[in-house]
Parts: structure tokens; C-alpha cells; sequence
């Protein structure tokens, strides 16, 4: 029998990393090829229990792990979020409610452990919106610019700047390590602005505008703890005044406080991706009309794989992609 070198079999392990994008809530994992192929029926997402203690948070990802390890891949990619010691593999997680039990712990070594890895199956870190930016910038909306800036909105405001595919953190341009959540906007940093809670503080502001103004608005949904943004979005969609006033804000606000990052380092596309983005033809258009009012023209696209970017981009590390 002629013996596969690992040339026509997309699953052989010299071609293939699992992709692991990392969140508080849940983590998504799966098997990517060289290439960026997401392969079918290998991806899965599980509740990390990231408020539980070491053991059961490092059981819970290795549990995860072992079903996707046979044949045994290339590597190991992992999309964490920060502060973390990328480097060593060490979390440096303390006082953000999550993963706090592994504060000081080498994870790559846990986890190697626990999966009894080989030696040539190497587990890399890298942070998760730098993860997502690979994603996108390799085998994504970004891939083939020269200057790129690809966010993430989400619970916060992620960043990463690419300069030919490869992300960079300081240089011309760049904000101190690439991070533009801590920048301000009117005395407000990008990470209250551009967030969940950015939405979510407009559409208080414009209920309490409607409410003050003695117009009784026509939706009263939103008054309970468990409306969120695609509550909202479904809204905005349907034709509700107010939803759309706070989408086209959100907009408003993103080209105007993202202005100055874009008229510094000069990109040739501004990609947007995280959740919120999934209602990018909601805020999108004003987002592009403010920033052409406030900087130099650029590309802004709405980023190609929501959901596998961040487990393509960190495969795409076990590879060399960064």
C-alpha cells in the first residue's frame, strides 16, 4: 500500500493545527488547514466555566481537545484574550472575572500534560483579536492589502494593525502595542464607545430622549436585563424608529472616533468583525460616511468569516502565519 506523505489527505498532520478562539463565555474550537479550510464537522463550542477553579477550567479545554487530536495535528493554536504571556504561555489574568484561576499558571504546559502531546506537537498562544485579525488578513476580507486595521466590537474594542499579512505593534502610526481601546473620544475611551455597551448606553440615551420629548415610543421592549445588541438589530431591521437613530449613532461615533487612528497609520482597509458586526449593514454606512468627513479615504468591509475567523487566524500561528 502506498503510504500517504500527507499531500492528498487534507487531515494528515503536517496540514492540518486546531484553531482554538477563546471567550468568556464559550470557546470555539477546530481542525484548519495550511490553507485556511475550516474542516466539516470538527468544529465545536463549549462553556469553559471560566469562573471555576484551575483544574476545572484546564480539564474542561482538554476535554474539548482530545476528540480532534486523532490523527494527531501539526499544532495546537490558541486565541487568548490578554493580559497573558503569549511568549511562555503563561495567563496573567487578575481582576477581570474570568480565568482568574490560572493567574501565574503555564497553560501550554497543563495542557500538554493532560493531553500527553508529543513533543513535536507544538501548542502556541496568541491573543484573540490579533487571532481574528490573522484569520481575516490570511484568508479573509483583508487578505491582500498592504495596510490594514481590523476591530473587533464586541464586549470591548479589539484591535490589530497588519502591515504586508503580519501584525505589528508599534511603528508608524500604531498606538502603543496596537491597542486602541484605552484611546479617547471626547474624554471616552474606544472601549466604552465601540462595545456592547456603547449600543446599549445609545439606546438608553435615545428611550430617555423619546420618553422626555412626551412621545410615548411605540416599542416597549428593552426594559428587561436580557435585551441585547441583536435584540436590538432585529429591531432597527423590522423598522423601528429608535433602533435604527441608534445604530446610525454607533456609526456616527466609530467614523469619528476612529478618524484619527485611520489619518495616522494610513490603511487600505478597515476591516470590523466581532459580534456587533453582524449588523454592519445597520451602523456600517454611517460608520463610512463619518470617516470619509474626518479622514483619508479607505476600504471599510464588514470582515469575511464572523464566526472561524479567530480559529483560522490562530491555527494559522502552529504554520508561521505571525
Amino acid at each position: 500500500m502506498k503510504q500517504d506523505n500527507g499531500t492528498n489527505n487534507p487531515r494528515s498532520s503536517n496540514r492540518v493545527a486546531v484553531g482554538v478562539d477563546v471567550g468568556g463565555a464559550s470557546v470555539r474550537l477546530g481542525l484548519v488547514t495550511d490553507a485556511g479550510n475550516l474542516l466539516a464537522g470538527t468544529v465545536r463550542e463549549f462553556d469553559p466555566h471560566c469562573h471555576a477553579d484551575a483544574a476545572t477550567i484546564l480539564d474542561r479545554f482538554a476535554g474539548a481537545l482530545a476528540p480532534v487530536l486523532d490523527p494527531m495535528p501539526a499544532g495546537i493554536g490558541i486565541g487568548f484574550p490578554g493580559p497573558f504571556d503569549y511568549a511562555r504561555g503563561i495567563c496573567m489574568i487578575r481582576g477581570l472575572a474570568k480565568y482568574e484561576a490560572l493567574y501565574g499558571m503555564d497553560v501550554g504546559k497543563e495542557l500538554r500534560r493532560r493531553l500527553a502531546l508529543p513533543a513535536h506537537v507544538s501548542i502556541r498562544f496568541v491573543n484573540d483579536a490579533t487571532a481574528f485579525a490573522l484569520g481575516e488578513a490570511l484568508f479573509g476580507a483583508a487578505r491582500g492589502q498592504n495596510r490594514v486595521i481590523v476591530l473587533t466590537f464586541g464586549t470591548g474594542c479589539g484591535s490589530a494593525f497588519l502591515v504586508d499579512g503580519k501584525v505589528v505593534t508599534d511603528g508608524e502610526g500604531v498606538p502603543p502595542n496596537g491597542w486602541v481601546y484605552p484611546l479617547l473620544h471626547r474624554g471616552v475611551p474606544l472601549d466604552e464607545l465601540l462595545s456592547r455597551r456603547g449600543i446599549l448606553n445609545l439606546w438608553a440615551e435615545v428611550r430617555s430622549e423619546r420618553d422626555e420629548s412626551g412621545t410615548e415610543p411605540a416599542e416597549r421592549a428593552g426594559e428587561g436585563d436580557a435585551f441585547d445588541v441583536v435584540d436590538l438589530a432585529r429591531l432597527a431591521r423590522s423598522g423601528d424608529a429608535m433602533a435604527r437613530e441608534v445604530f446610525r449613532r454607533f456609526g456616527q461615533t466609530a467614523g469619528e472616533a476612529l478618524a484619527p487612528v485611520v489619518l495616522a497609520f494610513r490603511p487600505a482597509a478597515l476591516v470590523i468583525g466581532g459580534k456587533i458586526a453582524k449588523s454592519f449593514d445597520l451602523f456600517g454606512p454611517k460608520l463610512v460616511e463619518a470617516l470619509a468627513a474626518c479622514a483619508r479615504p479607505c476600504r471599510v468591509l464588514p470582515a469575511q468569516d464572523i464566526e472561524n475567523a479567530a480559529l483560522k487566524g490562530a491555527a494559522s500561528i502552529v504554520f508561521g502565519g505571525q
